[in-house]
């Protein structure tokens, strides 16, 4: 839904740059003050101007919400990695300490006392 809506921006910020450099649009409040001539229409291009950021801030700060949703789940699945794999090294190192141990009561000669570490 998200990726719709800043299409959808983004679409409307390229008509409204598009439009910025050709008439202004006479529906519009800036269009209307641009229409108007000398320190109005200033004023006009400034609002005009200013609808354009205002549109395409809307489009960044929803492409960084979903940047954010993104590095959270990043975030817990790296978490989950990590706990797996320590989970993983320690089970690991038990068994190649068992194995070891094993191993030396083997190789004890008959009646000898077993090695300790």
């Amino acid at each position: 839904m998200t990726k719709i809506l800043s299409i959808g921006a983004a679409v409307i910020a390229a008509l409204l740059t598009a439009g910025c450099t050709s008439s202004p649009d006479p529906d519009t409040f800036g269009g209307q003050l641009q229409n108007s001539g000398g320190a109005v229409a200033a004023i006009g291009e400034n609002w005009s101007e200013a609808e354009t950021d205002i549109i395409k801030g809307r489009v960044m700060v929803a492409d960084g919400e979903d940047d954010v949703t993104q590095g959270d789940k990043l975030v817990a699945s790296g978490k989950s990695q990590i706990s797996k794999g320590e989970a993983m090294i320690r089970t690991g190192e038990r068994l190649k300490r068992e194995a070891e141990d094993a191993y030396r009561l083997l190789t004890v000669p008959a009646g000898a006392a077993a090695p300790t570490s």
